[in-house]
């Protein structure tokens, strides 16, 4: 998906959310998650939309079956994509 229509989707989700919601002003955290490029400045421009949306937290997905240990302790290391 790409991030712009991602993040159209997400602000129509969380406009239905907020109808239903006892409090619509009331915050509230948005986990969203995937597997981010490996370029930080491509993975910014993915999840920078979805944050602008509202999303607040990212939740970074590593196929064990894809990804060796060395390969994840990189990209654990490397730290969020907006470093």
């Amino acid at each position: 998906m790409r991030p712009r229509s991602a993040a159209i989707e997400l602000r129509q989700l969380l406009a239905v959310v907020r109808r239903h919601r006892a409090d619509p002003a009331a915050p509230f955290d948005v986990l969203l998650g995937g597997t981010t490029p490996p370029d930080p400045a491509e993975a910014r421009a993915m999840l920078e939309p979805l944050a602008e949306a509202g999303m607040t937290w990212w939740q970074e997905t590593v196929d064990p079956r894809q990804t060796d240990l060395a390969a994840f302790t990189r990209r654990v290391r490397k730290g969020p994509p907006g470093r």
